[in-house]
């Protein structure tokens, strides 16, 4: 019960009543217990509040005891070394080298105890891979990224930035003992920097090597040097010197990617040894009003010239960035025993642009000189390579409105085994604001003369990228109604844009409901 309980003023405390002075003194001595008892009752909680804390502490000490004697019984701990070493090495990224980044392996599993920290040090094959990044690179290109053009330019490293840096390299490099390195450098700038690839490292770089340097400042230290990826990028006014780079001309480079702005006959390379060759030569403009074109880049006349020093490729692939000549005709025959893969990259004109377009009028004959029995993919349009095609024999693959529908047939001609077939259908909308000019598309009557001429016996499957296009010029009804006559079975996918009706898809429901292996989607 309170001490206040008999207070005569009890009543009075919500009102306007006014104290006299001997009110007021009655008041404070009616205070004086209750608030000798009100601050006992303080001195009571801060006593059992200090020892709430005390026994936290306690519990905590006891928890932390427990948990410690508690993660003995973990199963992680009875993994073998061995095979925890191999859960480390899985935990490496596949699409690229390991990037110097403490929220991801290698470094991160050096976070998670002291065991683990050394286990990582001490085990080479998770440090023999590394994507460097050049301090000079902004934010967006560090990763090999696109850079926004409005990004101000970042102020140049410090002299302790790069020691720092050059001390990050060596750590890493020696952690990763007598193991092969695998080194990707990107620098987006001119370089004044790559002095921490030295001797000690360079003897034992290559196996699978891939590079991403600038050429110019590439130390020729890498007697074991087998694979290689150039990427040059940035202002053309500072780019470089490629043909004078030693490391091109390496005695055991089997494998050459390649990006930059250089005339590929100015390369001096073992064109022989290369097994793996993957070229974006792109062209130099000059200046707006200049008098001459441009130059440098790759032609399909160059690229004849380039294949027939390549003797034992088994994959290609060539951006073709420069016009060819109308004149070409190749005289001797390509001899690539064991070409696998071919991609050329189309970039010069449209089918519609007859008059500039000597692509279609030199790739088939190109193809025509090319003697290649093992060859099961060729893509004719894209420049890349593509993934995932396990065609048993032959895949064809037109991903490009460059060549037009002849073009395309010549080159099905030359490759009868063909057993599979991708093609995007460009557009048969008139050009903008030239509506009087005739739209000759790359693949009009593409499929009409394949039923004619029961080109490629072997065909299985077919691929159509249809996006906005019609498909009724292409001839597709008549190819598929004449391998259904034929009785030659074949497995159909059509991809179009569902925003609009395709014009032929009643005519392939039609066939799909008579038994045709079709998928719109």
């Amino acid at each position: 019960m309170s001490l206040l309980f008999r207070s005569p003023f009890t009543g009075k405390a919500d009102s306007f009543f006014v104290p006299t002075a001997q009110e007021m003194a009655q008041i404070r001595e009616l205070l004086v217990a209750p608030v000798a008892a009100s601050a006992k009752l303080d001195g009571e909680i801060a006593a059992m509040e200090a020892a709430l804390v005390a026994l936290k502490s306690e519990r905590d000490a006891l928890n932390e005891e427990i948990a410690a004697h508690q993660s003995l019984l973990a199963p992680i701990r009875r993994i073998p070394q061995h095979a925890l070493e191999e859960n480390f090495l899985a935990c490496l990224p596949t699409a690229h080298n390991t990037l110097i980044d403490p929220t991801e392996a290698p470094l991160l599993l050096g976070r998670v105890c002291r065991y683990w920290r050394e286990l990582a040090h001490s085990t080479p094959l998770l440090w023999n891979r590394i994507y460097v990044s050049a301090l000079e690179n902004n934010n967006s290109s560090s990763r090999g990224g696109w850079a926004n053009m409005y990004e101000p330019y970042p102020y140049p490293p410090s002299v302790s930035q790069y020691a720092m840096f050059d001390a990050v390299l060596q750590a890493w490099f020696a952690r990763s003992a007598a193991a092969p390195l695998h080194l990707a450098y990107y620098q987006a700038q001119l370089p004044r920097y790559l002095h921490s690839v030295n001797p000690p490292y360079g003897r034992r770089t290559g196996s699978d090597n891939k590079a991403i340097t600038p050429p110019s400042n590439f130390s020729f230290q890498f007697p074991a040097l087998r694979h290689l990826r150039l990427v040059e990028v940035g202002d053309v006014d500072q780019h470089f010197t490629l043909s004078t780079s030693r490391v091109l001309a390496h005695p055991r480079l089997v494998t050459l990617e390649l990006q930059s702005f250089i005339t590929v006959t100015h390369l001096s390379c073992n064109w022989g040894n290369l097994v793996d060759l993957r070229l974006f030569c792109h062209q130099i403009w000059g200046e707006p009003g200049a008098q001459t074109g441009p130059t440098g880049g790759l032609s399909i006349d160059g690229a004849y010239e380039l294949l027939l020093k390549c003797s034992r490729l088994a994959i290609c692939s060539l951006q073709i960035t420069a016009q060819g000549s109308s004149n070409f005709n190749p005289s001797r025959p390509i001899n690539l025993p064991h070409l696998e893969q071919l991609s050329f990259g189309l970039v010069q004109a449209f089918a519609h642009q007859a008059t500039d377009n000597t692509d279609s009028q030199n790739l088939p004959l190109l193809l025509r000189a090319l003697a290649a029995p093992k060859l099961r993919i060729l893509d004719a349009g894209s420049g890349y390579i593509p993934k995932g095609c396990h065609a048993s024999g032959t895949a064809v693959h037109f991903m490009s409105a460059s060549l037009t529908a002849a073009a395309r047939l010549e080159i099905l001609r030359n490759l009868p085994a063909t057993t599979s077939l991708h093609v995007w259908v460009d557009s048969f909308l008139p050009i903008p604001d030239q509506p009087d000019i005739e739209v000759i598309t790359g693949c009009e009557g593409l499929f009409t003369n394949m039923a004619e001429e029961m080109l490629c016996p072997p065909l299985n499957s077919l691929q159509i990228n249809a996006g906005d296009s019609v498909l009724a010029p292409t001839g597709i009804v008549a190819l598929l109604e004449s391998r259904r006559k034929m009785g030659t079975p074949i497995s159909v996918k059509v991809r179009y844009r569902k925003s609009r009706v395709l014009d032929v898809e009643e005519d392939l429901r039609r066939l799909q409901a008579e038994g045709l292996d079709m998928t719109l989607e």
